[in-house]
């Protein structure tokens, strides 16, 4: 009787046992799904982040062609400007030569009245 008390309790604490061997394995199992789930995650994240950068270096690079392209136009302009005012000067001097000139005759035609 004694013998059986003791198989009893020894086969209860297998049985215990092996419950709490089948809850460990589930949970174990729900755990490796779950990181399973969170490594899945992750990986659309990596390729988030890398597409996101290989993005923000396109985006970059359009910047600083930009950046080159508006001081191009900068410098072009400023070009067409210089050649505007150069053109301008060089009216100027024209017409001061020629103003100079009229007076050069006036001048001349004053000393002539003046020696008859």
């Amino acid at each position: 009787d004694k013998k059986m008390d003791e198989l009893t309790r020894v086969y209860q604490l297998l049985s215990t046992t092996e419950g709490r061997l089948n809850n460990a394995e589930a949970e174990a199992t729900h755990t490796n799904q779950d990181l399973e789930e969170a490594n899945a995650r992750l990986k659309v994240e990596t390729t988030t982040t890398q597409q996101l950068r290989e993005s923000l270096t396109e985006c970059q690079q359009t910047v600083d062609a930009l950046k080159g392209q508006l001081k191009e136009a900068q410098l072009s302009h400023q070009y067409v400007v210089v050649q505007d005012l150069k053109k301008q000067l060089q009216e100027q001097e024209k017409q001061h030569q020629s103003a100079m000139q009229r007076q050069n005759e006036a001048l001349q035609e004053s000393e002539a009245k003046w020696r008859r």
